[in-house]
């Protein structure tokens, strides 16, 4: 009966000790899985929810939902990007930036995007048909992927260059 029971407590052990050791070098690391999960240099994005907890889905660029474009990763932001960090709650429950992402409008002349006034919900594309006169809605105008020294075309109510990536983008009335 104590061999039996000294057999039990050791296989208990052995088990405590694999499992120590499976957790101490294969723990998962959740910055590096946010690094891993966050949109790539180049893809497109749609953002949702109120401002203060964005939540990017990477989404094909030639979707209509597909608002931001991401410039870049663990960069300096253009003052005309949004910058988007990603955070990771840590075993504490402190929440630790994991990812820091460059966003610019992904957009074509002729779309419209509407940037809500009291900036509670970040900026979509939407159909232009039936926006006219709107104070929240503008139409592209321009897109520069060249040159942030380009001039806008007339009617031009925002101007967004970004020296930073070496493009424009202009809006108008709709």
């Amino acid at each position: 009966m104590s061999q039996l029971l000294f057999k039990g407590i050791g296989m208990l052990v052995t088990l405590a000790i694999g499992a120590g050791v499976y957790l101490l070098f294969f723990k998962a690391d959740p910055v590096k899985e946010a690094k891993d999960d966050a949109p790539a240099v180049g893809s497109c994005v749609s953002a949702e929810g109120p401002t203060t907890q964005v939540d990017l889905k990477e989404t094909d660029c030639a979707e209509p939902t597909a608002t931001y474009k991401v410039t870049a990763e663990g960069a300096k932001c253009d003052k005309n990007e949004v910058n988007y960090t990603m955070t990771v709650t840590g075993s504490t429950g402190s929440t630790d930036p994991a990812v820091e992402l460059c966003l610019t409008y992904n957009v074509a002349k002729g779309d419209c995007v509407d940037f809500p006034i009291a900036a509670t919900q970040p900026a979509q594309k939407v159909a232009c048909k039936g926006k006219k006169g709107s104070t929240t809605v503008l139409k592209v105008t321009l897109v520069d992927a060249k040159s942030a020294s380009t001039k806008c075309p007339g009617q031009t109510v925002q101007r967004l260059p970004n020296k930073t990536r070496n493009s424009l983008i202009c809006f108008g009335e709709v």
